[in-house]
């Protein structure tokens, strides 16, 4: 593996790694929300199925928003930014034609 494929799969596993653990704090804190406000309008407030509620929401919200920061890693990069697999475009077999010249060609 060269350089510049490591130096590209560590970048890859650093954003996504951070995506995955901030989605995973900030849904379990929202979800915690939600499912207090939810506890308190079903249950009375400071009763174990209102903090069970608050429990249940912080899991669930947590869950979601951590594949979803997950899935968001792996998003393309931003324009201008990409990563180019080969320096030099591809021959073919033959060495005369590139990948998109050949498929420009007539036929």
């Amino acid at each position: 593996m060269s350089m510049n494929d490591r130096d590209r799969e560590h970048r890859v596993q650093r954003r996504t790694g951070r995506r995955i653990v901030v989605g995973a704090i900030v849904g379990a804190v929202a979800g915690a929300i939600v499912g207090l406000i939810a506890g308190a309008l079903i249950f009375e407030p400071g009763n174990v199925a209102f903090w069970t509620m608050g429990l249940g929401g912080a899991i669930l919200g947590g869950g979601i928003a951590f594949v979803q920061g997950g899935f968001a890693g792996l998003e393309s990069v931003n324009p201008g930014n990409e990563p180019f697999e080969h320096d030099e475009p591809l021959e073919d077999g033959g060495g005369s034609w590139t990948s998109t010249e050949r498929d420009d060609r007539p036929t």
